[in-house]
This record gives structure tokens, sequence and C-alpha cells, in this order.
């Protein structure tokens, strides 16, 4: 039995805009709906049996403008090439791995529609990190849940469950897509 591993990394920083990172290069990869992952975004690896593959995934949120009248804010999902690893070429580990990264564009996405919602981003720094500690929190728990729920990839009624399951959240919050990555 194969159990894949799953680096959660959520990174809040206070950056310009042209630090932004293009949509990919040879580090990472940054969520877009028509990227989907393949074997040859991950290092080669050999483990020891107790996992297939490990992604490091995470969701970075940036500040781009701040003024009088509030923040301006990047935020979005990503994959980071050189600390992911593979032992499988299997294709069926492989879409339980994009649905780890499909998990952080949600919740990139649910950041994003909350940030939206607070007044032209008039919004205090205790208020900021209020929200990220709490969506925060639930992408973890989420990540969690659907490795246990899935058991790593190999019920796979309950993955296509998933599957479903996020995609149609994706499509409800398609207003909080990035426009920067599209």
């Amino acid at each position: 039995m194969r159990y894949l591993f799953l680096s959660f990394c959520l990174i809040s920083g206070i950056m310009n805009a042209q630090e932004l990172p293009d949509k990919e290069n040879d580090t990472l990869i940054v969520w877009t709906e028509d990227r989907k992952l393949t074997w040859d975004d991950f290092r080669p690896a050999t483990f020891d049996g107790t996992r297939a593959a490990t992604s490091d995934i995470g969701i970075d949120i940036l500040t781009v403008s701040s003024s009088a009248k509030g923040y301006s804010h990047e935020v979005f999902s990503y994959f980071l090439k050189l600390s992911s690893s593979t032992a499988t070429d299997n294709a069926h580990v492989l879409k339980h791995e994009q649905l780890h990264f499909d998990i952080a564009e949600l919740y990139a996405r649910k950041i994003r529609h909350k940030l939206q919602q607070l007044k032209g981003g008039n919004y205090s720094i205790k208020e900021y990190h209020s929200i990220i500690d709490y969506f925060y929190e639930q992408y973890f728990e989420e990540q969690q849940a659907y490795d246990n729920e899935t058991k790593h990839s190999i019920d796979s009624v309950k993955q296509q469950e998933w599957a479903l399951r996020i995609r149609n959240e994706l499509t409800a919050l398609n207003h909080a897509r990035s426009s920067r990555y599209q």
C-alpha cells in the first residue's frame, strides 16, 4: 500500500507588484484552469514504500498596493517543482495530486472573495490576519480530510466524489478567479 504526503504552505508576504511571479518558471507553477500537473513537474524520487508522491503546494498573498483607501492584494495558489517528487507514473495518483492543487486554488478563491467583500480594501491589519488565519485553518483541514477520506487516492469512489465537489465549488467561485493568471 502506498501513501502520499503533501506539504502545506501558506506564505503571507508583503511584496511589490513587480515581484509577482510569472504563471510558470523552472521552479514554480501558478494554478490556472488550463495548466494541469504532469509527472514532468515532479522530481524523481525513491521512497521507502510509504508514499508514491509528494507535492509542495501553497497559497501566497501579496500586498500589491497600500493607501489611505485600503489595501490591494494578489492571492494565488502555486506548486513548487523542486520540492515535489514522485516514485510512480500512475495516472490515478497524478489526479490525486492535481486535486490537492485544485483545493489550494479553491481556498485562494475563498480568500479573494472575502477580501473583495470588505469595502474597498478598507480593513485593519488585525482583520486581515484574522481572515488569513481562518482560511488557512480551513485549508489545512480540507487537505487532511481529502487524504483521509480518499485514503491517499486508494478509495477511487471517494476520489471521484471529492473531484466533483471541488470542481463545483471552484465553479461557484469563478467570480473570485485571479485576473492576473488567466
